[in-house]
């Protein structure tokens, strides 16, 4: 006998690998740093980074990826959860190979941690879009001192272009280029959150 077809209701939720150590690890993080926010006493700081440290005993043990915007918020130091203005403090400083950076100063080990902020693009635009420069429009000396009238001439010399060329240069190598969005961090990349084996939808 042939089966019968499963209706869309009748078909099992779909399979997630590891889902109940993806939940514990979500628990665990959640509660690390619900802990490090209050900071009533010591031992909460204490517990909150033995949270952090089973997440990393998990996803080690487990061969499960944390996810990058959650990786970036644990001091590889002490474990503690670098919540800004609580546990940590944040600057934003200048840097030549990526424009800018974010510094997170732990305030329990003193530990640095530096990520590059670089430029984004849009959704709708492309890094070569958005690094197109617009050509500068130059007037001869004799145009100039014609009077009212002046007409634009891209003739010039070879000396003032080559120098204009050469800023040119300079100002793009110390310009950085911008960089796509993260894809953990797209909006219109197709993630799905779970609640249990119910999809949550928006």
């Amino acid at each position: 006998m042939a089966k019968k077809a499963q209706t869309k209701a009748d078909q099992p939720p779909p399979v997630i690998p590891n889902r109940d150590l993806m939940q514990r690890m979500n628990f665990l993080y959640q509660a690390s740093v619900s802990l490090a926010r209050s900071g009533a006493h010591a031992e909460t700081g204490r517990l909150a980074r033995k949270y952090v440290k089973t997440i990393k005993g998990i996803a080690s043990g487990a061969v499960v990826k944390i996810d990058p915007g959650v990786k970036r918020m644990l001091c590889k130091g002490c474990n503690a959860v670098l919540v800004p203005g609580s546990s940590a403090s944040v600057r934003v400083k200048t840097s030549k190979p990526h424009g800018r950076v974010i510094s997170y100063t732990c305030f329990s080990c003193r530990a640095v941690r530096i990520i590059p902020a670089a430029p984004t693009t849009q959704s709708h635009q492309t890094p070569r879009e958005q690094g197109k420069d617009t050509t500068d429009i130059t007037c001869t000396s004799e145009q100039r001192a014609g009077g009212n009238d002046v007409y634009v001439s891209t003739a010039i010399d070879d000396n003032v272009q080559s120098s204009a060329t050469t800023k040119t240069d300079q100002h793009r190598r110390l310009k950085s280029k911008a960089r796509p969005v993260p894809f953990f961090a797209r909006v219109d990349a197709g993630h799905v959150v779970f609640r249990g084996a119910e999809r949550m939808d928006g």
